[in-house]
Parts: C-alpha cells; structure tokens; sequence
C-alpha cells in the first residue's frame, strides 16, 4: 500500500468514526478494504494523534468521546 492510499484509508477511518457508522472492527475492516488487525493499529494512530476513541456496544460504532 502507497503512502497516498494509507492516508485515504485512516482519513475514511476518521469520517466513519465522525459519522457514528463503522459498525463492528470486523465490518469497519470490511468497508475500508483492510484487514481487523490493522483497522486496530490504525485506532491506535488516531489515538496516538489525541483522539479519544471509544466502542459503543448498544449503536455497533466507534465514536470519537468528548472530553468531560
């Protein structure tokens, strides 16, 4: 995978995460064309940038948590 295509993809990953719909990591890796583990590793890089992720089990979606 190109450098150009990594950012798309964690860019999809962050619009996703903003709209509430990613579903499951297994669907969300489904929708962006990669594999779980890396939707995990790429989770852990919005993180890294200061993102707080969280999983809601209820609505099946990442979403990013305000802070309290």
């Amino acid at each position: 995978m190109s450098y150009s295509e990594f950012l798309m993809k964690l860019e999809s990953l962050e619009s996703q995460i903003k709209i509430e719909n990613t579903g499951t990591a297994e669907e969300l890796a489904s929708k962006l064309g990669l594999s779980r583990r890396t939707v995990f590793n790429y989770l852990e890089l919005l993180k890294d940038k200061g993102y707080n992720i969280e999983f809601c089990r209820y609505k099946r979606t990442y979403y990013f948590k305000e802070d309290e």
